[in-house]
């Protein structure tokens, strides 16, 4: 599956669109009357609705416009960042990006087209144009991996605490669970992490969201006496090790 992200394509866009199309509004002429004078220029609204198509959001019937996803997922803004998480998993150009960086160092900076040439070399098989980024940040954002600053110092922050409860939010789990099975279930739905876990030792960034979900008490981190299965937080150097992890909210 291939999304075409750029600057035009975003997740807000597309919500938008799937919303007027549950409203009735459901050919290419209703969308383009309700939509273009105020918010998109005829060929967002194109790519916006073939991104849709791509996510498998709505399909098309004989020029009729229909929702392949619920009122539910649609109205409901945690349950539709899951549902387009899930489909983005299988565009590997879109994980790539992903993936270079959430491993880079929180440092990395220069221009969107510096930031391109950094993720291609360290990359191969990542040989998109720079548009692709520009659209990138709005999802890089959106779906809680942190955000892009738009200042002079233009440079992507990571941070996870958004991306974890997103998926806490969609019943990741329930009580109280070994933190490896944590790790596990982690993984499958949103594999990029992965890179973020190296022998079941978290780095810093991963770390630090794990530890606001505490701070806000979505979750605990727990110490079981003589355990024998644990994960390793590296706290910036120091490392404390835990072996369960709890629900709370």
């Amino acid at each position: 599956m291939k999304i075409k992200i750029n600057p035009g394509t975003t997740p807000d866009r597309i919500r938008l669109i799937c919303l007027h199309i549950q409203d009735g509004i459901n050919t290419y002429e209703k969308l383009k009357e309700h939509i273009i004078p105020n918010i998109f220029k005829s060929d967002s609204l194109n790519d916006n609705i073939q991104a849709a198509l791509e996510l498998k959001l709505i399909k098309i019937d004989k020029d009729i416009y229909k929702l392949k996803i619920t009122k539910n997922h649609l109205e409901n803004i945690k349950v539709f960042k899951y549902i387009i998480s899930k489909a983005l998993i299988e565009d590997n150009t879109y994980m790539s990006y992903l993936q270079s960086i959430l491993a880079s160092e929180i440092s990395l900076k220069g221009s969107l087209s510096d930031i391109s040439d950094f993720l291609r070399s360290n990359n191969p098989q990542i040989d998109e144009s720079v548009n692709y980024l520009r659209g990138f940040r709005f999802w890089f954002q959106y779906l809680g991996y942190g955000f892009y600053s738009e200042g002079s110092d233009k440079r992507f922050y990571v941070s996870l605490y958004n991306r974890l409860k997103i998926l806490i939010d969609n019943d990741l789990f329930e009580g109280r669970i070994l933190y490896s099975k944590f790790i596990e279930l982690i993984i499958k739905e949103s594999p990029e992490i992965s890179v973020l876990i190296n022998n079941k030792k978290f780095d810093n960034k991963l770390t630090l969201a794990l530890k606001n979900l505490e701070y806000n008490n979505i979750i605990k981190s727990l110490s079981q006496k003589d355990a024998y299965d644990f994960v390793i937080f590296d706290e910036f150097g120091i490392e404390n090790r835990y072996s369960d992890i709890e629900r709370v909210i």
